[in-house]
């Protein structure tokens, strides 16, 4: 018979830096309500940072025995259980202020109209909100220290929740802070009876370590050539009797405040368009952008992050339909629009496995036509909304990504 012979408890505090979309399963306010605690505030369960710390493990380990060892197994086939010597606990928001604000999301076809059926909104919780969670090892004869690799996977840039492959659930650490007791010690047993997490003063300090990152990446730094035209409609009553546009740029509450945003869901959009005319096509666009098709789903292996834009000015502007014969206005046709201008921004694509000499041509061909203005983002393109220059690109390669090839024909051509 095994015992027991320590605990060992990891807490970890974050930041959230994008949008959490972690449903419930429940649609009365939106058609994916975030996930609330009886208190009502939005959290994550144990089981969703256990799951993504177990695809993470799994994803870089030598050995997945070791991650069925410490995190636990069920055989489909046998029944057999393995016990995790794991537990993971919420991740609960800390005392403070966060904003829930619902995201429009819609599929288009190549004439930028709205699939029949693709239409959906969902509850996101916004970036800016600090989350602590717990992680407790059991320990046995013989047993490792596995919670030193839970640390690394939660240093190495996890996300948690839906679209994480469109830059939503990305979170920075900020504090790790660990305590252990031996149980074959009669003081440190007491000690541990007693021991609350949440009211524990004798944490030591732990170092965030290192990130196993394995992925390429490129960061392009844009900047705004007009508006820009990503909308929500304002359903809200007006403020102070001041009258609300009928449709604004989407917005986020951040760490800097309230700025403009270009979702991944966006940027995703617009370039595996772009990349198709390309001939970026049929299984190799699947493999890269993902797909669903009945119950036929697979991941995309290229992830887009979102965008903010900062130094942008609003403009609330009034606009018209104009009657095409007469020249007049049309009737109940008046609508006021606030859209942003003169803002800078990033876009971060980031994918894993090395991709070929095709679809690399095709990225940096797509970037090209986004520097002069041949490919817009978001609505409103035909008025000149949506348009970005390219004032510079940093990347970094691992494996056989030829990352930086790409770059310097993309300069190249902004360059000329």
């Amino acid at each position: 018979m095994k015992h027991v012979i320590k605990k060992k408890y990891l807490s970890i505090s974050f930041t959230l830096t994008s949008p959490l979309g972690i449903g419930s399963g429940e649609s009365n306010t939106t058609d994916k309500d975030i996930i609330r605690n009886t208190a009502g505030n939005p959290y994550i369960p144990a089981t969703s940072i256990a799951g993504v710390i177990r695809e993470r493990l799994e994803n870089n380990e030598n050995s997945k025995d070791l991650v069925k060892r410490y995190l636990g197994d069920v055989d489909i086939k046998t029944g057999e259980t393995l016990e995790s010597g794991i537990i993971f606990y919420d991740g609960n928001i800390t005392p403070g202020d966060y904003h829930v604000s619902i995201r429009d999301s819609v599929a288009l076809d190549k004439y930028k109209t709205a699939e029949t059926g693709a239409k959906f909104d969902m509850e996101v919780l916004e970036p800016g909100v600090k989350f602590t969670t717990c992680v407790e090892q059991t320990f046995y004869d013989g047993d490792d220290d596995y919670i030193e690799k839970i640390a690394e996977a939660f240093s190495s840039g996890i996300a948690f929740g839906g679209k994480t492959t469109r830059g939503y659930g990305e979170i920075r650490v900020d504090e790790m802070r660990q305590v252990v007791f031996d149980l074959r010690s009669v003081d440190e047993l007491k000690q541990w009876l007693d021991f609350n997490p949440e009211k524990y003063d004798k944490w030591e300090s732990v170092d965030v370590l290192e990130g196993m990152s394995k992925s390429s990446s490129i960061t392009v730094h844009l900047k705004q050539r007009g508006g820009l035209s990503i909308r929500r409609y304002t359903t809200e009553p007006s403020e102070n009797d001041v009258a609300q546009p009928d449709m604004e740029q989407l917005t986020a509450h951040g760490e800097n405040g309230v700025e403009p945003v270009i979702p991944g869901t966006t940027w995703a959009g617009a370039i595996r368009h772009r990349m198709n005319e390309f001939g970026i096509d049929g299984e190799i666009e699947s493999n890269l952008f993902g797909m669903v098709s009945g119950n036929e789903k697979k991941k995309s292996a290229i992830i887009f992050g979102e965008s903010r834009l900062t130094g942008a000015k609003g403009k609330v502007i009034s606009r018209n339909t104009i009657d095409r014969f007469t020249g007049g206005t049309k009737d109940a046709a008046l609508f006021t629009e606030k859209t942003f201008y003169g803002g800078e921004t990033d876009l971060v694509v980031s994918w894993s496995d090395a991709m070929d000499d095709n679809v690399i041509d095709a990225l940096a061909a797509t970037l090209t036509d986004l520097h002069y203005g041949f490919l817009a983002i978001g609505g409103e393109t035909s008025i000149g909304r949506g348009l970005f220059e390219i004032t510079k690109i940093n990347g970094n390669s691992v494996g056989s990504d030829d990352v930086y090839q790409m770059i310097r024909g993309v300069l190249r051509e902004v360059n000329r």
